[in-house]
């Protein structure tokens, strides 16, 4: 089982009791290309939870290289350029 969650300022997701379920946050609009450091905190589902963020850079490309861990629960991102970036992060319980 797995859900994935589109990064906003402070996001949750899942559904009723025992539904695996993402709580973001950390991600924020700017104009500059300082880090930001990400939180993604699962819940319900089953323990043992992995984490998969990856992001949509300003010219439509696919990436993983803004994060300091693609794989990590709280990464930081660091934009490569300013511009519009949508950030997903995706989580798999056990």
């Amino acid at each position: 089982m797995g859900i994935k969650r589109v990064f906003g300022p402070s996001d949750t997701g899942g559904g009723g009791t025992g539904d695996l379920a993402l709580t973001t946050g950390g991600f924020a609009a700017r104009s500059d290309l300082n880090a930001q450091n990400l939180t993604a905190s699962a819940s319900g589902g089953t323990a043992g939870y992995t984490y998969a963020w990856t992001c949509v850079r300003p010219d439509g490309s696919a990436s993983t290289s803004e994060f300091s861990s693609a794989s990590a629960q709280n990464p930081t991102f660091t934009p490569a350029r300013v511009g519009l970036y949508a950030v997903t992060c995706t989580v798999t319980d056990s």
